[in-house]
């Protein structure tokens, strides 16, 4: 074989070579790319979640409180009604991120929600 052909087998094969690095090396930075915009989501949409979560967990609280400083049938009668209203809201909100969310969800925390 001559030194031409040689020259050209060597630059078919560096031209191969490169596309073919360039094209895994997008590919794995496309996978890293999108599980981390996944993450990103994900981690919006728990906070959300979780932040709903704290406020009924202030309102049982301070509904604890309430309770035992003056009772239950006081809290009954001045509270609860306003207690469930905020409880109910505050659930519909975590409802609605959930069901906005639901695709970026992991399976695990789909089936602990259910």
């Amino acid at each position: 074989m001559s030194d031409n052909g040689v020259t050209i087998i060597a630059a078919v094969v560096t031209v191969v070579g490169t596309i073919a690095g360039v094209v895994i090396a997008n590919r794995l930075t496309l996978s890293r790319s999108y599980k981390e915009k996944i993450w990103d989501l994900r981690r919006i949409a728990y906070s959300l979640i979780v932040s709903e979560l704290a406020e009924i967990e202030r309102i049982y609280d301070n509904a604890d409180v309430h309770i035992s400083e003056r009772g239950f049938p006081e809290y009954f009668e001045h509270g609860y009604s306003r207690d469930r209203k905020e409880v109910a809201k505050h659930m519909e909100r975590v409802r609605d991120i959930f069901s906005a969310d639901y695709l970026i969800f992991s399976k695990s925390f789909i089936e602990s929600y259910r």
